[in-house]
């Protein structure tokens, strides 16, 4: 198995020149396995996503259904996943070019430890006044919905609140807006 995992790193590395590096990785609430991974082509950083994949896919990359989950192979398994798709990743829409606002929602649902965002009429004017958005910002919202296809992933006016943001939201987009500060090394994850 192992002689496998460095095959695959050398072959995406010396003969693709792509490269993946695992930050980290949990559990989801609906029994899958995520990750977070920033990507490198010719040795450059060119995306940092977020991805999940079903406990089974990741055991039977290099093992079978009694395989042990530990973290490296579970690492290993992401990396080879990725790898496999890696341009459809380069794909995503990049949150920079997003208003603030999606910024936002995005930015709650990957830090809440529920992987949601949930903003009631309360938290809306709190957010105006301390994040200076206007209700034109909802108009905006709107139009990115229809423009990213996120009607599934990003709710407005949804019972008691103004807006909600669901966990799916984080794998829809390449989170492009620190890659230069990670070029340089400054950066929480030491890259």
């Amino acid at each position: 198995m192992f002689n496998w995992i460095k095959f695959d790193k050398w072959y995406n590395k010396e003969i693709k020149h792509q490269e993946v590096k695992i930050l980290g990785t949990w559990g989801t609430d609906y029994g899958d396995i995520a990750c977070h991974a920033i990507l490198y082509k010719d040795g450059k950083q060119v995306a940092n996503i977020i991805d999940s994949d079903e406990e089974t896919s990741i055991r039977y990359v290099y093992g079978d259904s009694n395989s042990e989950l530990t973290e490296k192979l579970v690492e290993a398994s992401f990396e080879s996943l990725i790898n496999e798709d890696f341009d459809k990743y380069l794909e995503l829409p990049k949150i920079s070019e997003c208003s603030k606002l999606l910024q936002q929602i995005y930015d709650y649902v990957c830090e809440s430890d529920a992987s949601m965002c949930h903003v009631d009429n309360d938290d809306w004017l709190d957010w105006k006044e301390n994040y200076d958005f206007k209700d034109e910002d909802i108009d905006i919202l709107k139009n990115e919905i229809k423009k990213y296809g996120l009607n599934e992933v990003i709710g407005i006016d949804e019972d008691e609140y103004k807006i909600v943001g669901y966990g799916n939201l984080q794998f829809i987009f390449n989170d492009d807006r620190n890659i230069e500060k990670n070029l340089s090394g400054d950066n929480e994850y030491g890259l």
